[in-house]
């Protein structure tokens, strides 16, 4: 037994035992009074309780311990309790043994009645023990009880604070909200820094509140280093939201982050062993995703220019050119002024491409015009002007896009192109004068040239703010006559809009065209399908995955869609509509499985078929 050097601990009160008589004092029946401590328990102030003894109130209850003849009451304030030891206090004299937490005590009083004097610890408004000592000052055996208790209620309270501040860290961190997770986790460390002051100020080593201290310590060191894996998983999450965006520098700069929070992670002490080999998988999945990116904006340019030589009609190859020249140009201001190459493709070759791609757009577009000029002319011999007139305005707007596209890159083509159109504005004239003969006089309408579209070196992208737009036209307007632009082009440019968009807003904008096709269409939340489409009891439901992560659809992806089919109870038909290239094994599988697959050349098909134009986008988003 250690005793405490800051007040007098008398070791015969601690270690005796046995009746007293004239010469000399009791102690208790049983056991010594070091008996009825703990193995760890410090006592700070010992002393006898002499008068009555022990008295115990409550309310209007008061009960006294006295001891037996020859024995005494000693009393142990130790550092976790106030033991009271009663000598031969039972009905066979035995010990009668109480104690008090120290945390329980609220206030201290002394009490003078003539020649005695009582020490009252006081556990609530109407309870409270008396103590009468002797041969020591009652107002030290007072205040030692006082700072005991009131740096028990302290710590406690400090203790309670960080636990509670854990508990918020941990439900923040669940639901992705770092700053505040890092908010409480302060909390906490701050609440358990005043809580070590405390116990250090106490001086109580084996009190027990250097346990519970290495506890919640041992929480906090816990719920930082979730926090920081939670951090390293959502910058790597918001990578690949940014990769299927193709906002390839951000995707690329999330990456790097989440792989440096997960080294530094990796290098942590007291990291457990499921977590440091969780940490490793992250770490080679990112290895793997950064090289995967690095090559996927080239992947998908030379996608783009292949569907581009692969168009029989010209308008759809104008359209896969024009992407291609955008995706080729992106990848030539990625990371400029960068010498790290972390992306594929040597900025030379890139120019050279760019040129190439350049051409078969010009190409394109002439090939366009030649097309609705030959439309043209059958429509005017058979006499139906209105509609040759629209072809050839059609015809008009491809070479004013070649025009354009040719003043920037190719100059030299811009003379034969001008020409070209000056002929097809002649006819234009032409025919309205053959339509409206003498009433129109000599002179032609003049024909609004519709804008074209100038290929820069900042590219423009539709936003998907605009999907939600209450000025845009109505997604159910009767399409304008016949004519290329309405047709090829705005459906091509429907394409391009549902690449902006977000995932909800996508799957809501294709929805449109399987309700214009007659079916009822309903947007899932569940994993899985992004919506189910239904026409008839008779006929089977379908299932509908929208899919734009700038990747190319794989065989895996459609063996995914597969399980998530077959898990469901209905007998549902399953269709994959995507706007990203299509790797040739994925078609493989689609047609082991029976999984439709709509690229985005059908999907511009079944736009036009339904006359779902561009800015029905924007009206289905608003219904």
């Amino acid at each position: 037994m250690v005793s405490d050097d800051r007040e007098v601990v008398d070791e015969r009160l601690l270690t005796e035992t046995g009746r007293g008589g004239l010469f000399g004092d009791g102690y208790l029946a049983d056991r010594s009074l070091q008996a009825y401590l703990g193995p760890v328990e410090q006592p700070r102030v010992v002393f006898p309780s002499d008068h009555q003894g022990i008295v115990h109130t409550r309310g209007e209850t008061e009960t006294t311990y006295s001891p037996g003849s020859g024995y005494r009451a000693l009393v142990a304030i130790t550092d976790r309790r106030i033991v009271m030891a009663v000598g031969g206090g039972t009905a066979d004299d035995g010990d009668d043994i109480y104690d008090v937490a120290l945390d329980t005590i609220e206030h201290v009083t002394v009490e003078r009645d003539g020649s005695h004097v009582a020490v009252q610890c006081w556990s609530g408004g109407t309870e409270y023990w008396q103590l009468f000592p002797t041969g020591i000052d009652a107002e030290v055996v007072a205040r030692r009880v006082r700072e005991a208790a009131q740096a028990w209620i302290r710590f406690d309270r400090l203790l309670s604070e960080a636990r509670d501040a854990l508990g918020e860290a941990a439900q923040q961190r669940t639901v992705g909200a770092f700053d505040a997770t890092q908010r409480a986790l302060d909390r906490a460390d701050s609440s358990l820094t005043e809580a070590e002051q405390t116990a250090t100020a106490y001086d109580a080593p084996a009190s027990g509140m250097n346990g519970r201290l290495e506890r919640v310590g041992s929480r906090l060191r816990d719920e930082r280093l979730r926090l920081t894996f939670a951090r390293a998983r959502s910058f790597r999450t918001h990578a690949k939201s940014y990769w299927r965006r193709e906002r390839y520098e951000h995707a690329a700069d999330h990456f790097e982050r989440a792989k440096e929070a997960f080294q530094a992670l990796r290098g942590r002490k007291g990291l457990s062993a499921a977590m440091a080999a969780n940490v490793g998988q992250h770490l080679a999945a990112i290895d793997a995703d950064l090289d995967r990116l690095r090559v996927s904006p080239l992947r998908c340019a030379l996608a783009a220019q292949r569907a581009a030589e692969r168009a029989d009609d010209p308008l759809v190859a104008a359209e896969h050119w024009r992407d291609a020249f955008e995706r080729f140009r992106t990848i030539i201001q990625l990371d400029y002024g960068r010498g790290d190459g972390r992306f594929a493709g040597e900025r030379s070759l890139l120019r050279d491409r760019l040129e190439t791609v350049v051409e078969g757009l010009i190409i394109a577009q002439q090939r366009a015009a030649d097309r609705r000029s030959q439309d043209a002319q059958r429509l005017r011999e058979d006499g139906q002007h209105d509609t040759a007139l629209s072809a050839y305005e059609d015809a008009r707007n491809s070479l004013d896009r070649a025009i354009a596209t040719a003043a920037e890159f190719t100059p030299d083509d811009h003379d034969d192109l001008r020409r070209r159109r000056a002929e097809i504005t002649s006819r234009i004239e032409t025919i309205a004068r053959e339509k409206h003969g003498d009433n129109t006089g000599n002179r032609a309408p003049e024909m609004p040239d519709n804008d074209t579209t100038v290929l820069s070196p900042e590219r423009n992208d539709v936003s998907a703010g605009d999907v939600y737009s209450s000025e845009s036209p109505s997604a159910r307007q009767e399409p304008a006559p016949a004519t290329a632009r309405n047709t090829d082009v705005d459906q091509s440019e429907y394409v391009r809009r549902l690449q902006t968009l977000d995932d909800g807003a996508a799957t809501l904008a294709v929805g449109l065209v399987w309700r214009e096709l007659g079916w009822a269409v309903d947007l899932l939340d569940e994993a899985g399908p992004d919506a189910v489409a239904t026409r008839s009891a008779d006929e089977r439901a379908l299932l509908l995955w929208v899919c734009r992560r700038g990747v190319p659809v794989t065989a895996g992806k459609v063996e995914t869609l597969v399980a998530t089919l077959d898990s469901r109870d209905e007998d549902h038909s399953a269709i994959l509509v995507t706007t990203d290239p299509i790797d040739p094994s994925a078609f493989d599988a689609a047609m082991t499985h029976g999984v439709t697959l709509v690229d985005s050349h059908r999907l511009s098909e079944l736009a036009r078929k339904t006359g779902v134009r561009p800015s029905a986008i924007d009206d289905g988003a608003d219904d």
